[in-house]
Order: structure tokens, then sequence, then C-alpha cells
């Protein structure tokens, strides 16, 4: 068999050698008439490809191109590509090609090279793209949990309110987010899970693009675990059209009740478009109706069932309104206009109430996103082949309101944080060698911060918000992209360089006992990629990159109640204490000897290689990795050397010191925690995806990833690492019937390597001591009628017996080792009524399964059944 293979292969090389060649020249110009340099023109005669490039002056020359009838194209980027059939055995005059300009389009596509669009498929790292055909069919509330179907991205939810995508074990402020190519993080998202994706209204989502790994290089500081892209539905060029949608959308699992709708005008050269939407939501049944979690559990050792089969103050509300509009100048320019508004009402952080820590209140208000920006776009700007410049507004409004017992103090504050950017990136193709992205982009950020304590009485008293009011924090980057096409055909390769300054600055404030702090920084970065094709169905792809976080002003500033790991204060004030690094971020942390110091930006070193097959009827891509990562900005216990007990930290005195030297504040049973630069981790993983089609209408999908970590410092876990996770879905689409069923799996292998943190944390491990039963039992139990006169009403125990029963004498005993594993099955379908009504129907968790994804605060919901009806004009 080989030997024929090389025969064949031989004799059509010699066949090709002895036919006769041609030679052709022709010019390249625009649709007025203009030249066109560093076109590519491609002559595809059979197997073989001749390819050249036009000079200055929009001219070409082929050689050697087969003397036959062939198939040539003329490309440029922002313009469309060209097309026509030449006989060059008889060709006697010059080809010539007109290309008409790329429509304007008022989005930025995101990918791994940043400002080209780029099928996924040449891109070294691994991508994917999640369309909205994919995310109506999936009939997610919130655009977090639309994602839990895409490999590699743990879909975390603190609570039903919130969603927080874990790439790579990264998670909050260590992935990048963008709207329409603008940054949506903000130097006050902390390190751990974050809401601010969830507040995205899906209806205003054409596409949801993820790039896996670093991309500092292209984006600057954050873009770590990955680059997460919300694209805007695109407008219609060049047509007069009115069109609209209006959906309602119905679900048992939690009463949910959700309406869209959304309209567009597109008469050029002038487009509009806009929309709204709405969707409350009651007290989540989880599934079997029970919480996994729940804190009389906990603490007192009795079935969640005594509070209710529904999960409390898990309900919620939800708004937004969005618009935009585009002015296409002419052919090649345009300005774009976007805005939306997005809001969240009753939202309670459910893991701090009865589903873990057992405190009365823990509220978000208020939760207020507008965001917007302006885009100018020209394609044909002298020398380049497109310029883009975009002013932006982003301001974040996140605020809690705390509260212990009904007759405790509430703590109630508000952070805003607004953040102005500004963007210009241009791109220019230097022959064939392919082309270069460049620009600038800087971030001016204001926070505002209120913070008041409210006492029984009725009396307030201000006091020092998590950031203080007054910060600014800027950051200011410069960057070169540069793509090359080193063997046409089967290689290409990429890189880029990033030059990011940051600074940090709070104001004074004596009264709060706020101090006067500056603090710069700089950075350097790169990225570098390649995609060689071994076969016209094979290829492989290799990424290195060196990804870097700057300190934020929440990794700077912050002082505080943290769900995750206890009361947090600034590294400042830890430094002001003489306090000692501990040795993990939990109560079982010893002294290192180490002084806390001033922290560093975090850096990460990503290697990443892959395979990918493209077949006719099947394509595979299977991608490894090793990221290590120095210099993490982590929590870790403060032991304290002298006595500090009795000291005041913004409202709260310290109560507490044991003798290993950690300390503790009334509000929180874990020990104090500050941020401080981590020596060194490592993540290891694989991401994979398979696509089949099996046979006539029936379609199949599978994925599967890991990501393991390790502190080497310590050689313990690292936290929120995300256990295997995988999926398949089979899909029968009858051809020309307007119907479709589709069956979806989902799985995860159970999670048992833990970090310390991770035990002490409510929504994992979930651990408890005497001290914090006693807590519970004396204090949430009693107002809510649990225990009566020091006897659990239950069973009849006393706190000492109870104490006995849950803990069986130990000092510190987590409700769980690990996160169990699960498989969980559903169904969905759609159908279309009419030309303008569809109808589409999921059953999730069918076999009512009671189970929580790795890290979230909340259990997943149990059998249910959603509804949703839509129609397009």
């Amino acid at each position: 068999m080989t030997t024929v293979t090389i025969f064949s292969v031989t004799a059509a090389a010699l066949l090709q050698a002895s036919s006769p060649s041609a030679t052709a020249s022709g010019r390249v110009l625009d649709i007025t008439g203009a030249v066109l340099p560093a076109a590519v023109v491609t002559a595809a005669c059979g197997t073989t490809q001749v390819q050249a490039v036009t000079d200055s002056s929009g001219d070409f020359h082929l050689s050697g191109v087969p003397a036959e009838r062939c198939q040539v194209t003329a490309s440029l980027d922002g313009f469309v590509t060209s097309r026509r059939a030449v006989n060059f055995a008889s060709l006697l005059a010059a080809i010539e090609f007109r290309l008409a300009v790329r429509p304007f389009k008022a989005h930025v596509t995101v990918t791994a090279t940043r400002g080209r669009e780029e099928d996924t498929s040449q891109v070294p790292q691994y991508a994917t793209v999640t369309e909205q055909s994919q995310l109506e069919a999936r009939s997610a509330v919130l655009l977090t949990q639309a994602l839990k179907e895409e490999a590699g991205v743990l879909a975390q939810q603190t609570t039903s309110s919130q969603g927080s995508p874990i790439l790579r074990g990264f998670t909050g402020q260590r992935n990048l987010y963008l709207i329409d190519g603008v940054r949506y993080n903000t130097a006050a998202w902390r390190d751990g899970p974050s809401q601010y994706l969830a507040w995205l209204p899906q209806a205003n989502v054409e596409r949801i693009e993820i790039v896996r790994g670093p991309a500092s290089a292209q984006y600057g500081s954050d873009a770590m675990g990955g680059t997460i892209a919300a694209v805007s539905l695109p407008f219609l060029v060049a047509r007069r059209r009115a069109s609209g949608t209006a959906s309602a959308m119905f679900g048992t699992s939690s009463a949910l009740r959700a309406s869209d709708a959304t309209f567009g005008l597109e008469r050029a050269p002038v487009s509009v478009r806009g929309g709204a939407t709405f969707s409350t939501l009651s007290d989540l049944r989880a599934g079997q109706a029970g919480d996994s979690h729940a804190a009389v559990t906990r603490f007192l050792g009795i079935p969640s069932s005594v509070v209710g089969s529904r999960l409390e103050n898990t309900g919620y509300t939800q708004s937004s309104v969005f618009g935009s509009a585009q002015w296409s100048i002419a052919d090649s320019r345009g300005l774009a206009l976007s805005f939306q508004h997005a809001r969240q009402d009753d939202a309670h952080r459910y893991d701090q109430e009865m589903g873990g820590n057992g405190r009365y209140l823990s509220a978000f208000a208020p939760q207020l996103l507008n965001f917007g920006y302006a885009r100018y776009q020209d394609a044909t700007l002298g020398w380049l082949d497109g310029l883009s410049a975009t002013v932006s507004v982003n301001r974040q409004a996140d605020g809690r309101s705390e509260q212990q017992r009904p007759s405790a103090r509430i703590d109630e504050q508000s952070n805003t944080t607004t953040a102005f950017g500004y963007q210009v990136q241009a791109t220019r193709s230097i022959s064939s060698l392919g082309s270069a992205s460049f620009g600038a982009d800087l971030y001016d950020e204001y926070i505002d911060g209120v913070r008041t304590l409210i006492e029984p009485s009725g009396t307030t008293s201000p006091s020092r918000p998590d950031i203080p009011d007054g910060t600014t924090y800027r950051s200011l980057g410069v960057y070169w992209q540069q793509t090359a096409e080193l063997i046409p055909g089967r290689l290409t390769a990429r890189g880029g360089l990033r030059y990011g300054r940051f600074a940090f600055k709070t104001r004074e404030d004596i009264a709060l006992g706020v101090p006067a702090e500056e603090s710069k920084t700089s950075d350097v970065t790169y990225n570098a990629g390649a995609v060689l094709a071994l076969t016209s169905a094979l290829d492989v792809t290799v990424s290195v990159g060196r990804g870097f976080r700057a300190a934020n002003a929440f990794d700077l500033g912050a002082i505080g109640l943290s769900g995750g790991a206890g009361f947090e204060i600034s590294p400042t004030r830890a430094i002001g204490f003489g306090g000692v690094r501990g040795s993990t971020d939990g109560a079982t942390a010893v002294t290192t000897g180490r002084p806390i110091g001033s922290l560093e930006p975090e850096q990460l070193f990503s290697y990443e290689g892959g395979l990918r097959w493209h077949g006719r009827r099947a394509s595979a891509t299977a991608t490894v990795f090793d990221l290590e990562f120095r210099d993490a900005i982590e929590r870790r216990t403060i032991i304290f050397l002298d006595n500090a007990v009795g000291q005041d930290i913004s409202g709260y005195a310290i109560v507490r010191q044991d003798a290993a030297g950690r300390a503790y504040v009334a509000a929180d049973a874990r020990p104090l925690v500050t941020r401080v630069n981590v020596s060194r981790a490592r993540i290891r993983g694989f991401e994979s995806e398979v696509q089949l089609r099996l046979w006539r209408n029936w379609n199949a999908r599978a994925w599967a990833s890991s990501a393991r970590g390790t502190e080497l410092e310590t050689n313990t876990p690292r936290r929120r690492m995300p256990p295997v996770l995988g999926g398949a879905t089979v899909t029968w689409r009858p051809a020309q019937r307007g119907w479709w069923v589709e069956g979806v799996m989902l799985a995860a292998a159970a999670q048992d390597r833990l970090s310390d943190g991770d035990i002490g944390d409510a929504r994992i491990g979930a651990s408890r001591t005497p001290a914090s039963i006693a807590a519970f039992f004396n204090g949430t139990a009693v107002d809510r009628g649990l225990v009566r006169s020091g006897i659990l009403v239950q069973t009849g125990e006393t706190l000492a017996q109870v104490q006995h029963r849950v803990l069986g004498g130990a000092a510190l005993q987590s409700m769980f080792t690990e996160t169990p594993g699960f498989v969980t099955i559903s169904l969905r379908g759609g159908t279309t009524l009419g030309r303008h009504l569809d109808l589409s129907v999921v059953g999730e968790n069918l076999s009512d399964r009671n189970y929580r994804l790795h890290g979230s605060g909340v259990d997943e919901p149990g059998v249910s059944v959603q509804v949703r009806l839509r129609a397009r004009f």
C-alpha cells in the first residue's frame, strides 16, 4: 500500500512537471477604480496553486500556472473576495478584479488575534463560538448557564442570580470579559466568582466567543484563564427593512416568567435597533427538593426539609433595555453607537443565608449596569487596511446588605465603578507575509464607595467601604499583533507584544481610617503560536504565551467580609500590624515566618499544544496545556505575632486570637486573611471536543475537560479547581421539516482535591466548629423557632448534644471532603408553528438528581420544564 501511494504521488508530480505552463498579469482595484496593494491573488488548478501579491500599483504577476481552466480569487482584508474562472490555455488579456468594500459592521469579532475575523480552526489556542441559535435552544435564563455545554467551562453560580465561568481554574478578575471588543472588567472585580456576566441581556447577544488560555498580549491585564467575548446582534446593511421579535418563557423549577422584545429599522445609511427584557423567578426547587449544604444540616445535622422544599431567597427579578444605531458614512466608513442598561432586584447571597453560613440577611442591592460606546471605523485610510476608534463608558453599581441576626446591626454598602475607555486599533497587510494589528487602549476608573452601619436603635454611622471612596485606577496599554503564512496553505504563525502601565490611588479619609496611598506598576508580555497542516484534514497547533494581572483596586484596598474566605484586610493594613504570612487561607494555617509585603503583578506562563481533525463526516479537537502560575495574588491567613484582640478594623473588632496567632472578628468563624504573592503553582489539563454526522438527520457532539492545580509552595491543591467535566448531545433534525429534538447528557467526576480554603468555604466543604455551631444554635436557629428554651425542637437535644452528634468530639470538621460527581439527562426540542412563530420545550434533569457544580453556592434545579414561544416579524 505504501509503494502504491508513493508511486501515485510521484507520477502526479511528473505529469504536472511535463504539462505546459502559462504566465498571466493583472490588476486589483476597488469599485471606484483605486488600486489595491497587498491583495492576494490565487490561481487554483486542480491540486496546483499559484499565488501572487499585488504591488504598490495594484499589479500582480502569475507564473508557472498550468495551461488549463483554473479558479482565480483575489482577496484583501476589509474587502469582499472576488472569484472567477480563467482558461490560461487561451488567455490573451490582463486579468482585472474589482473588489467591493466589505459591509461596515458594528461589532468586532474577538479571536486569539485581536481585530481579525478568523476561522476558529486557524487559531492556535482552543477557541469556541456559541451561536445565538444555541443560546436560544438551551433556554438559559443567565448567559453563564448557557455555557455549561462548552468544553473547559465550569459555569459556577454562587447564587441563583449570579454566574461566573471558571476557565482552567481561573474565575473572576483572572478572566477577561469583552462586550463588542470593549473591556467589561473593572478594577473593583474580586478574584472569586463574580456576578457581572449574568447582568448582560441574552436577547442582545448574537454569540459568545471563548478563547482559552492567556491573552494578555492582546488585551492586557486579567486575560489569564481565558477571554469571554459577548458579541451584540448585528445590523443588516444596505437594506430597507423593519424587523423584530417577541418571546415569552415559562419554567417550573423556579416559577420562571420571562419575556423579551426586540425591534430593528434598517434604512441605509442609518439603522437603529433596540429591545427590552424582563424576568422574574421565585424560590428554586433543587433536585429531590433538597439542599445539600443547608445551614440547618451543616450546624444542626437535621434535614433541609425542615425549612422547606425550596431554596429560600433564591428568587429575583431582572430587567434590561438596550439600543444601538449605526450610520454608514460611506461604503468603507461608519459610526456605531450602543448602550445597554441592566438591573437586578431582590437578589440574595444564598450561601451566606440558609444555604450555608446561616446569616439572617445577605442581600445584593443595587445591582446596576450602564454600558455604552461610540465607535468609528474606516476600512480604507491611506496605507492602513482598517482603523477603528472607540470611546466607552462602563458603570457598574454593586452593593450589599449584611445582618447576622434581626437584633444585630445592618452593614450596608455600595460601590459604583465608572470606567471611561479609549481605544484605537489599526490593521495593515504586509505583503504575502501576513498582516499586523496594532493600537493602544486607556481605561480611567473612578470608584465611589458608601458604607453605613445601622444599629438596632435606628442610629447610623459611616464606615470604611470595602474599597475606599474616591479610589482611582488607570491602565494604559500599547500592543502589536502579527500573523504570517510561512508556508502557503500549510503553516501559519502569529505572535505579539504588549506594554502595560497601571496606577492605583486612594485619597486620605482620617475619619474612616483610610490613608492616602499610591501604587504604580508596569509590565511587558508576549504570545506566539502556530498552526501546521500535516494533511488536508489534520492540523497541529502550538501556543506559548505569558499572561499577567496587575494588582487591582480590590487587591490593594479591600477590607471587609468575604464570602469565600472570611474577613479580609488590605496588605497595607496587614503590614502595619506586623503580620506574618500563614501557610494557607484557612483555619489550620501556621506561620511561614515570612513577613507580609507589597503586591507584585501575577505572571502566568502557558504552554499549549493540540491536534485538530476536520473530515467530511467528523471533526475533533484535543488540546493539552501546562500553566506555570507565579507570584499569584492569593489570600493567606494572617499570623499576628503580638496580641491583636481589641483592635478595630473598619468597625469590626478583633475578638479572639488563638495560640497559633490567628485572629477572628465576631462576624465570621474563619481567621483574618490578606493578599500576598504566592511563589508558584502549576495547572495541567486538557480540553477536547468531537462532532459527528452519525447518519442522515442525526448529529452528535461530545466534550470533556480536566484541570489539575497544585500550589508548589505547599504541595497542596489550588483553590476552586474544576473536576473532570464532560457531556454529549444527540440531535435529530429531519430535513425540510420545521422541528428538532435533542438529548443532552452532562457529567462531572467527583472533586476530592480540596484546598484548605475549599474545606472552609460554605459552598464546598462547609466546615464547622463547636463555636460556629453554638453561634447558629443560639442565633439564627432561635430566631427561626428551631431552638426554644435551649432545646433543638426537631430532636430535643441541647447545644452540647448537637455539637457532639455533629462533630463527634472533633474541633473542626467539614460536611464534605469532596464535591460528588453526577450525571444528568435532559431533553429539548422545538418546532415551527408558522412562518413567524416558534415553540421550544426543555425538560431538564429528568431524573431529579440533587447535585451542584463544584464551587457553586446553590444546588442545580431539579426536574423541570421550560417552554418558550417566540414570534418573529
